[in-house]
């Protein structure tokens, strides 16, 4: 996986899984709220008055679109400008969840390789039979844990 994909790109993807899971459904709401109130306030006071908010808006897309607005780019431009923005970020995303795709197509072999070391191991100790059985079982565990990754944990596949 970190041959195939770049380390930012990776842990851009283990960034938004942890989000998945830990995502503050508070700032959720909050990111849906700051464009209304930034609206208003532009239709109360003008476009020009949303420069005093630029320094409180964290969102780097949201605040170089109001920098934009502010400064007076013409709605057409700046529609064209925010649409190619967003056709890129969409074109970075997509990266995202090919790195567990990626991953999942990795583990099985990684289980393989450590199911056929773990045979070597047992064939080293032949003259132990008692320890052939359980090291074939050991080695057998090393398949079920490459398989069980891809499917459970890197590519899921969602109920039909």
């Amino acid at each position: 996986m970190l041959i195939q994909f770049p380390l930012p790109v990776v842990m851009q993807s283990l960034r938004r899984l942890a989000g998945v899971f830990f995502e503050n459904e508070a700032k959720l709401e909050a990111s849906l709220e700051l464009p209304v109130s930034l609206s208003n306030i532009a239709r109360q006071h003008g476009i020009v008055s949303l420069e005093t908010e630029l320094d409180t808006i964290s969102d780097p897309f949201l605040k170089r679109v109001l920098m934009l607005a502010v400064d007076g780019t013409e709605p057409q431009e700046l529609r064209k400008i925010v649409e190619l923005e967003l056709d890129n970020q969409c074109e970075r995303e997509e990266y995202l969840p090919q790195v567990f795709e990626s991953a999942a197509g990795f583990s099985p072999t990684v289980g393989i390789i450590g199911a056929v070391l773990g045979l070597i191991q047992v064939m080293q100790q032949l003259d132990k039979i008692d320890m052939v059985a359980r090291g074939i079982a050991v080695a057998f565990v090393a398949t079920i844990y490459g398989v069980g990754a891809a499917t459970c944990c890197f590519c899921p596949q969602p109920a039909s």
